[in-house]
């Protein structure tokens, strides 16, 4: 059983957090173009809101069109009830090759399978000039 409903799954070039941990996100954006030097690197991320109903753990699984699954550690566990936002972050060098990348927020379930809470799709072009 799910423990978490989604208010929000975005992606941003960057991200700040207040004191009061209100996190505000510049430049929302659903795809990128990998210059044909990949001399720089650049950060992203992916920002998420959700509502927990209890105990919990989210995760974010990055997948290729072709089923490559990207690792990474973007995981962040709960434990109290109400809204809670987050962001991880994610570099263009992941993303090696052009096409659709599927992003999912998971939520982690004891003795079962990941239920997927919201997904994206995330488009990498390839630098034509």
């Amino acid at each position: 059983m799910t423990k978490a409903k989604v208010l929000a799954f975005l992606l941003c070039e960057s991200a700040t957090k207040d004191r009061d941990d209100k996190v505000t996100l510049h430049r929302l954006f659903d795809r990128i173009i990998i210059p044909k030097a990949r001399q720089n690197d650049r950060l992203f991320f992916v920002y998420y809101k959700i509502v927990v109903a209890g105990d919990c753990t989210v995760s974010l699984r990055v997948t290729h069109a072709s089923g490559q699954e990207i690792s990474g550690n973007w995981r962040d566990s709960f434990s109290h009830v109400g809204p809670v936002q987050s962001i991880w972050a994610l570099f263009s060098g992941l993303f090696e090759q052009p096409g659709y990348y599927l992003l999912e927020l998971m939520q982690d379930l004891v003795d079962s399978e990941p239920v997927v809470l919201a997904n994206m799709l995330f488009v990498v072009d390839q630098e034509t000039t």
